[in-house]
């Protein structure tokens, strides 16, 4: 019995120390993580900075960023639009008729219309009817031939817009058929001293440009005639290509042009603005002593048209 009782307290103590070990251990880690959570952080060392010896070394620019896509030209309203080529543009179906009709005075709303820009002129306003068509039968009193009132004697060429913007209406006509009035009584006025020749400009011809004769042409009747009879087979269309038709009379012409017209709506193909005065001054050079004189439909390109007499000490006309 004695045996048996030592064993069984033996186990029993065994039991007790053990539950005592496990107990003591549960008390001993939940210490350490009271301690971890409440106790300030050890304080790091702060470390040394890298040092790299890198030597002589060439330099770069940083990189870039990509260059932004330069924005595509800005496309006028309508100029998607396909124009015919010269040889598809229909014979304009008026022509007949508006030949009967060039001996006719302007309108008087035309003709009391178009203040001239003369530096210094306080009289800006045209002649009245009576006085035009006295002017529509022939030279003045002076003899010279004058367009506008403006004095073209001598060598002249005409620049014609032919673009499409010329086939707007303007007043009771168009604003082609405005100034053909104006420009043909000015071709009938010419002496026979004097030479011409007329331009049409459009973009719808392969150049840009399409003459009459391309040279200059002594002002006898026949030719006058027929000159005439080739400015209404013209029909507007297409874009303004000015910046073409000046630089092509300069070099086609010489030093023979006296008086340089351009007559036009006043808005050339976009973008050529700043072109076309950088180079008039030269153009005009390549003439001995010529004038340019501008004619403007409308206000629409009337900015652009005062500019660029600006530049050579030119003439302007708006015609409202």
């Amino acid at each position: 019995m004695a045996i048996n009782d030592m064993k069984l307290v033996a186990q029993r103590t065994t039991g007790f120390l053990l539950a005592a070990t496990v107990h003591a251990c549960i008390i001993g880690i939940l210490t350490v993580a009271v301690i971890a959570t409440f106790a300030p952080p050890t304080p790091q060392p702060i470390p040394e900075p890298l040092k790299i010896e890198i030597g002589e070394q060439e330099l770069s620019p940083p990189e870039m960023s990509p260059e932004e896509p330069v924005p595509e030209a800005f496309t006028p309203p309508g100029a998607d639009v396909e124009t015919p080529m010269e040889d598809e543009i229909p014979a304009n179906p008026n022509s007949e008729a508006m030949l009967q009709d060039i001996d006719e005075p302007p309108p008087e709303d035309i003709t009391k219309s178009a203040p001239r820009g003369l530096a210094g002129d306080p009289d800006r306003s045209n002649p009245d009817l009576d006085e035009r068509k006295r002017f529509i039968e022939g030279p003045k009193e002076d003899g010279i031939p004058k367009l506008y009132g403006i004095p073209i004697e001598g060598n002249t060429v005409f620049l014609l817009d032919m673009s499409g913007s010329m086939g707007e209406k303007h007043g009771s006509s168009t604003r082609l058929g405005t100034v053909l009035v104006e420009t043909i009584q000015a071709i009938r006025t010419l002496g026979e001293s004097d030479t011409f020749d007329v331009v049409a400009f459009s973009g719808s011809y392969a150049d840009g440009t399409k003459a009459w004769q391309g040279t200059m042409v002594p002002a006898s009747g026949t030719s006058r005639d027929s000159a005439i009879r080739w400015l209404y087979t013209l029909v507007p269309a297409g874009g303004t290509p000015t910046h073409s038709a000046l630089q092509w009379a300069s070099l086609k012409y010489g030093p023979a042009v006296d008086n340089l017209v351009l007559i036009t709506d006043g808005v050339p193909d976009y973008g050529t603005e700043g072109a076309i005065l950088a180079d008039i001054r030269a153009w005009m050079g390549r003439f001995v002593d010529a004038s340019l004189v501008c004619i403007s439909v409308g206000s629409d390109g009337l900015p652009f048209v005062k500019r660029l007499v600006d530049r050579v000490d030119g003439t302007y006309v708006e015609v409202k």
